[in-house]
């Protein structure tokens, strides 16, 4: 929201957005939203995944 909202950098929030959007595709989860069938991570795992994918 920040960068969208506060620095008006749209683009770089969308990489974001769609990044997140696409660990969570990929089956991802942090202890806090874990579902059945989903790959338990860390926090520091779920960023380093975040991380490869904004494009």
């Amino acid at each position: 929201m920040m960068l969208r909202y506060s620095f008006d950098l749209d683009k770089e929030a969308d990489a974001i957005d769609n990044a997140v959007k696409q660990v969570l595709k990929d089956g991802y989860r942090t202890g806090d939203i874990m579902s059945a069938g989903c790959e338990q991570v860390g926090c520091q795992k779920m960023g380093d995944l975040i991380v490869e994918r904004i494009k």
